[in-house]
């Protein structure tokens, strides 16, 4: 098998979560060297779990997107009632406690997912962060 070969496969391994201990009986190689790989193909490991996880997501018809739309509709819901002050209903601490539950759980899913663009300077990502309605978003520079 080339290097490149099994260089391939420990991304694979790694972004499905293997343990060093497995790879190192699986590829015949010694965990020094899988966590010294881990450093230089964290990247591309990365990215492979990003795209493994879009696609699981994809198959069951479940994607990031719909989720996080979902959960900004019940955000806005939620935000009208407390505007409303339809206390009647739902009282306005538990509607603040489900505001804050949701806008938690949205941030969570927002900041899980990363995409790298490969653009690093020095070893550095050379990008720009910028908040955007309460979030970080990479903005890219050009190099």
């Amino acid at each position: 098998m080339k290097y490149s070969d099994v260089k391939a496969k420990f991304i694979k391994l790694r972004a499905e979560d293997k343990s060093y201990d497995f790879i190192a009986r699986k590829l015949h190689k010694s965990k020094s060297t899988l966590y010294q790989w881990n450093l230089e193909l964290k990247k591309e490991i990365d990215n492979m779990k990003f795209l493994m996880y879009h696609n699981l997501l994809e198959e069951y018809k479940l994607t990031q997107k719909t989720k996080i739309e979902f959960l900004v509709k019940i955000l806005n819901k939620i935000r009208k009632a407390i505007e409303l002050k339809d206390i009647e209903k739902i009282p306005l601490k538990d509607l603040i406690f489900l505001y804050d539950k949701y806008e938690k759980e949205l941030n969570d899913k927002l900041s899980k997912f990363v995409y790298h663009t490969g653009r690093y300077k020095n070893g550095i990502y050379d990008g720009l962060e910028k908040e955007l309605n309460g979030r970080f978003e990479i903005i890219d520079k050009l190099l």
